[in-house]
């Protein structure tokens, strides 16, 4: 991945990631970008270290964490500040890391099926087919990882007005 700093700061950069994601990939994953990169794409972030990712299933995140390794990404375990999360593995190379989650970002949390269909209209990457999700949705989920002080830019957001 040709970052030009510590941090990815263009959406093209992320859509590069994505494309030798998928390319590497032998069957297809969908999957939802929920974190930085999503916030990136929607005009709400500058900049982001860590991808966040949530496969549908176990085995999915288990092909697209092959993947990463084919690209030469380390599989790690999880940091401290993954504790209460459902990231057991992150796929890590140089600064940047890919936080791989199935089906939930923490125990106690699952995404539902609205939040699948709330996503942004779903992009191919090869094998690999990713959605953004909603504002709304990034919002909420920032607070269940205990984010709040990074929710600064999507509260200021006149796309983002969750009825909470």
């Amino acid at each position: 991945m040709a970052f030009s700093s510590k941090r990815a700061s263009r959406q093209a950069e992320i859509n590069e990631l994505l494309e030798r994601l998928g390319n590497v990939l032998d069957q297809r994953v969908e999957a939802l970008l929920i974190g930085g990169a999503a916030m990136l794409e929607l005009g709400l972030k500058d900049s982001t270290k860590d991808i966040d990712i949530v496969c549908r299933t176990e085995e999915d995140k288990e092909r697209l964490l092959g993947s990463a390794r084919a690209l030469g990404f380390q599989i790690l375990g999880p940091e401290k500040r993954h504790e209460r999360l459902g990231v057991n593995r992150l796929a890590v190379k140089g600064e940047h890391n890919l936080d791989i989650f199935a089906g939930r970002i923490s125990y106690d949390f699952g995404l539902s099926e609205a939040m699948w269909q709330r996503a942004a209209q779903p992009r191919s990457f090869g094998s690999l087919v990713a959605r953004n999700a909603s504002p709304e949705d990034i919002f909420v989920m920032k607070l269940i990882v205990q984010q709040a002080g990074r929710l600064s830019g999507l509260l200021r957001s006149r796309r983002c007005r969750p009825g909470l």
